[in-house]
């Protein structure tokens, strides 16, 4: 018994610390990847977004472009 237990604690003790150390490698890589897919959402966000006010800009009626956030609000 007092054998066994030696063997295991630091089997457990090694694979605790090593996954301590690839779950921080994981940590770090997750939050750079969230990052980037970050910064790469906000740039196609806003070409989406001026195409799309491009698009609604030509399709809008004259009479629709009037009702704007300012007039929307009284």
């Amino acid at each position: 018994a007092v054998i066994k237990s030696y063997v295991v604690i630091p089997w457990w003790a090694w694979l605790a610390g090593w996954l301590h150390v690839v779950w921080q490698i994981f940590s770090v890589y997750v939050a750079v990847r969230q990052e980037m897919a970050k910064q790469v959402l906000a740039k196609q966000g806003e070409e989406f977004l001026g195409s799309m006010l491009d698009v609604l800009g030509k399709n809008i009626p004259s009479s629709m472009q009037g009702m704007g956030p300012n007039n929307m609000v009284n």
